[in-house]
């Protein structure tokens, strides 16, 4: 009798955290974010900001600042990262640097990847049922889409795969995913979120 066996390879690990944060710790955080000032970014399109252009030079925060350090949210965030690590059997990684953005109604986020970085992530301060999407990109991109001509949608074949973000939850996926709105409009007022990057620690890179 025939077999068959399904050999799924080369999987991208994403990893979803939840309560990452306290609700006093979001309230803090937020309030803090919300009183600072931010610029326009290449990436968000319609009613949104930014400080990773260091808010066209009006924020205290920058692009090449630990955000997350100067919030006093780093040691949770890290547990987070070590914990990806641990599941993908890579060394840990530090964070390189992070950014705020604040999306209001009508905004989208272009698709987009991180260079130069090896673990990217996304940690929401403001997000509900009626905010954007967090859509990855299937980085199977040899002619799927326009030949294999799907008859319904699965694991194997979807364009992308979209996550729907809620208020102190995080994730964590390689920066060389490409993700974004994939045109999906927020529908939530200050949309908020803190968005960082990484790179291996130094003590690991010669081990």
């Amino acid at each position: 009798m025939m077999r068959s066996d399904v050999a799924s390879l080369f999987p991208t690990l994403v990893m979803k955290f939840t309560d990452v944060l306290s609700k006093e710790e979001i309230d803090r955080v937020f309030t803090i974010i919300k009183g600072e000032k931010a610029g326009d970014h290449e990436a968000l399109l319609g009613a949104g900001v930014s400080s990773y252009n260091n808010g066209g030079g009006v924020s205290s925060f920058s692009r090449t600042d630990d955000i997350l350090s100067r919030l006093d949210i780093h040691e949770q965030v890290q547990q987070c990262l070590d914990e990806y690590c641990s599941v993908l059997h890579i060394r840990k990684v530090s964070f390189t640097n992070s950014w705020f953005n604040i999306q209001d109604v009508g905004s989208t986020l272009r698709m987009h990847h991180h260079p130069d970085s090896a673990l990217s992530g996304a940690l929401y301060i403001n997000a509900d049922e009626n905010s954007s999407p967090l859509c990855f990109e299937n980085p199977n991109q040899l002619g799927v889409f326009q030949h294999w001509n799907p008859v319904s949608p699965s694991e194997y074949n979807c364009e992308f795969v979209a996550f729907q973000p809620r208020t102190a939850e995080m994730l964590v996926f390689p920066s060389w995913l490409r993700h974004g709105s994939m045109d999906r409009q927020n529908q939530t007022v200050d949309r908020t979120v803190i968005s960082f990057n990484t790179e291996y620690k130094k003590e690991h890179l010669t081990k």
